[in-house]
C-alpha cells in the first residue's frame, strides 16, 4: 500500500512539474511577443515579420513539421501606415502622441498651421448650426467637443453620428480636418483604407479659446501590399 501511494505521489508531482514547465515557456512567449522588441506585432518597424521569424524559431525548437519546407505562409494586406513623426499643438499647446492623442486609422497626411472653430456635439442637433459649420469651415480645422454630451435615445444619437461622421470624412465640406475632444479612453485599431482628411481623437482636459489654432504633422502613406 505504501509503494502504491508512493507511485501516486510520484506521477502527481511529476504532473505538477510539467505543467509548470508549460506554463512557464507560455508566459515566456507571451512576454517576448509583448515586449517592445516587437513593436506591437504590427507594421511599426515590421513588428509583424520580427514576431513571425521568432515563432518560426521556437516552432523549430520544439520540433514541429514544416509545411511545404517552411512555417511561414505568406499574403498581403492594404494598410494605412504613420510612419513618421506626429506633432498636434492646439493653441499653441503640443500634445503627446500615444498619450494624450491618437491619429484616425483613417487618416491622410498633412502638415501646416490652422485657424479652427470648436463646436460642441449637442450643438450638432440645431440644424442652424450644423449649416453653419458647412459654410464657414473652409480650410479650417473643425474641433469637435464631445466631452460634455449626454447620449439621449437611440435614434437622436444615430443622427449625430451621421454628422459627425459627415464632419470628419465626407469631401464636401471643405474643411482641411477635425479633432475630436472625447473622455473616452483612447484606443487605436489599423485601417485598409485612407480617406481624404486627418482626424485626431484628443482625450486631454483642456480649456479652449477663440480664436483658436492648431498646427499639425503627420505622415501617412497607404499600402496595397504590406
Amino acid at each position: 500500500m505504501k509503494r502504491l501511494i508512493i507511485l501516486l505521489l510520484v506521477v502527481c508531482l511529476s504532473q505538477v512539474a510539467v505543467h509548470s514547465q508549460a506554463n512557464d515557456y507560455a508566459r515566456y512567449i507571451v512576454d517576448t511577443l509583448a515586449s517592445s522588441a516587437f513593436f506591437g506585432r504590427g507594421y511599426v518597424n515590421d513588428g509583424v515579420n520580427l514576431s513571425a521569424e521568432f515563432l518560426a524559431q521556437e516552432f523549430e525548437k520544439t520540433g514541429l513539421k514544416k509545411v511545404k519546407r517552411k512555417y511561414e505562409q505568406g499574403f498581403n494586406i492594404k494598410v494605412n501606415t504613420f510612419p513618421g513623426e506626429m506633432i498636434l499643438k492646439i493653441n499653441e499647446t503640443e500634445l503627446i502622441a500615444g498619450k494624450e492623442y491618437l491619429v484616425d486609422p483613417l487618416s491622410s497626411g498633412i502638415n501646416g498651421h490652422f485657424e479652427a472653430v470648436v463646436v460642441q456635439k449637442e450643438e450638432l442637433k440645431d440644424p442652424g448650426t450644423f449649416k453653419n459649420i458647412v459654410n464657414t469651415s473652409a480650410g479650417k480645422f473643425i474641433i469637435l467637443d464631445e466631452r460634455n454630451y449626454v447620449k439621449e435615445s437611440a435614434e437622436e444619437d444615430k443622427k449625430l453620428i451621421e454628422y459627425v461622421n459627415f464632419i470628419k470624412y465626407n469631401t464636401q465640406l471643405a474643411s482641411r480636418g477635425t479633432i475630436i475632444l472625447t473622455s473616452e479612453k483612447l484606443v487605436w485599431s489599423p485601417a485598409n483604407v485612407q480617406l481624404s482628411k486627418p482626424v485626431f481623437i484628443v482625450s486631454k482636459e483642456m480649456e479652449l479659446k477663440n480664436p483658436t489654432s492648431v498646427a499639425v504633422h503627420v505622415d501617412a502613406q497607404f499600402q496595397e501590399k504590406f
